[in-house]
């Protein structure tokens, strides 16, 4: 079941990269981003953490992000680690927080991800993003919910297909309160 604007934010507890515990409540009083990605070689997804951890200065002091795979922490430390993200990436491998947060599977959604951002898609193969050793669901695809300092959602973005995110600048806007 999807999550609304409104709606407060689940608890969420997983292992980081190098296997240590995250808390989501541990940010309670700062507003932050959770986003739900793929599996841990997904050629989007290695994309937009590349871009979060590139831009990730844009967003100030006062707000976070969170990015949770479908993973094992050892697999998603084998592909995301060169990211050297300012945030905690979460491995998943069960997917249980995958569906108290409503993440949406499709198989027609993802086909037709693949032809049309055929472009982004050759892109990331051209940065060295290439999905040789995909574990987890093929099908998923991501979610990214803005929650603010009270732990309520103020945005839910359930994606159309693998490749569709958030724009940065409402990431950016959120986090700022400045419009772009």
């Amino acid at each position: 079941m999807r999550l609304t604007q409104g709606s407060p934010v689940p608890s969420l507890k997983l292992p980081d990269l190098d296997g240590m515990p995250f808390d989501l409540a541990t940010l309670k009083g700062t507003p932050f981003m959770v986003a739900f990605y793929r599996f841990a070689s997904c050629t989007f997804c290695n994309l937009r953490v590349r871009e979060l951890v590139t831009r990730y200065g844009e967003l100030g002091d006062g707000c976070t992000v969170v990015v949770v795979f479908d993973a094992a922490p050892e697999h998603l430390r084998l592909h995301a680690e060169h990211h050297h993200a300012p945030f905690p990436l979460l491995a998943d491998s069960g997917r249980t927080h995958y569906d108290a947060f409503g993440v949406e599977y499709s198989w027609p959604r993802v086909s037709w991800g693949l032809i049309k951002r055929l472009p982004t898609l050759l892109k990331g193969f051209a940065a060295g993003y290439l999905p040789l050793d995909a574990r987890g669901r093929l099908d998923t695809l991501p979610a990214e919910f803005l929650v603010d300092a009270g732990g309520i959602i103020t945005h839910a973005h359930y994606a159309r297909d693998e490749g569709d995110h958030l724009s940065f600048e409402q990431l950016k806007e959120f986090a700022t309160g400045v419009k772009a």
